[in-house]
């Protein structure tokens, strides 16, 4: 069934009536008229072509359809008032926004570190947004800012957080490599501004067909589940793909032959932040990539 966009104010009207069982006394609750909110539930048994209350006289009583709605129409205003005191209601004293344009960053190494930031920083109420766009002057709204990319951008100062390494990786059952591909063989890589598969199998000294298959994502975390999963092998930052090969899900075919490639870092601003929670969160950030290196 396809909802009307109005729907949400008659639910309202529902809920309150159904509790108060009286029209009078929901729409004194809600601030509108008692005709507003008996139209309200008229539209909202027409919507459902059924009768959702009894009228007693003065007062109204559920009905069985009623009955069976109103606890999940309770749950909707719970939960709705729970998602917008958890976006919004936090102190702008307390709050730190933290834009990453990269969700595999933010999932492989961001993610990981939250938990520590927030032991060196309690106070802080941190907000990640993952941009999937390019950044411009016009989306570096955060107190803090992440990209992918190798030196300043957008007249703002790049300070790196991790430097990528990239190697191969097989699933567990490849491990012992022979050095050979298989005319089979798929290659995963990730789509931007990476050296290319032949640039780690050429510094490996790996042979292979001249024309080999690929599969191009835009995503290390997906290219890292589709090894995983035996759809081929991946070259990867290998700062990222760590945590995979400790749980045993991937294996580095050729952990030391490694290209260097770009970084994900901090873009700052000249000035430097004002509120000292943000300035706290920043240098957390800064520690956990020096000691991570």
């Amino acid at each position: 069934m396809k909802l009307p966009r109005t729907i949400l104010p008659w639910l309202g009207s529902f809920e309150a009536a159904a509790r108060h069982t009286n029209f009078t006394r929901a729409a004194e609750e809600l601030e509108i008229t008692q005709g507003a909110v008996s139209l309200h539930v008229q539209r909202l048994e027409e919507a459902f072509a059924c009768k959702l209350f009894e009228r007693r006289g003065r007062s109204v009583i559920l009905t069985a359809q009623g009955e069976a709605f109103m606890p999940h129409v309770s749950r909707l205003f719970e939960e709705l008032g729970l998602v917008t005191q958890s976006l919004f209601d936090i102190s702008d004293d307390r709050r730190v926004s933290i834009i990453c344009y990269s969700a595999s960053f933010a999932d492989l190494w961001l993610a990981p570190r939250l938990a520590e930031i927030y032991r060196a920083v309690p106070d802080a109420e941190i907000v990640v947004s993952v941009e999937y766009k390019v950044p411009d002057l016009l989306s570096l709204g955060g107190d803090l800012t992440i990209a992918y990319g190798s030196g300043p951008m957008l007249g703002r100062r790049f300070i790196p957080l991790l430097q990528e390494h990239l190697t191969a990786y097989g699933p567990p059952e490849m491990e012992g490599w022979t050095e050979t591909l298989s005319p089979d063989t798929t290659l995963i890589q990730t789509i931007g501004p990476r050296k290319l598969w032949h640039s780690w199998l050429s510094a490996a000294g790996v042979k292979y067909v001249e024309r080999p298959r690929f599969i191009h994502v835009n995503s290390t975390h997906a290219l890292l589940a589709m090894v995983a999963e035996g759809a081929g092998i991946g070259l990867a930052a290998a700062e990222l793909a760590e945590p995979a090969v400790r749980r045993g899900a991937i294996v580095a075919l050729r952990p030391e032959i490694t290209i260097e490639a770009g970084s994900y870092g901090l873009l700052l601003s000249e000035q430097p932040a004002q509120r000292q929670v943000v300035q706290r969160v920043q240098q957390m950030i800064l520690d956990l990539a020096n000691a991570s290196t």
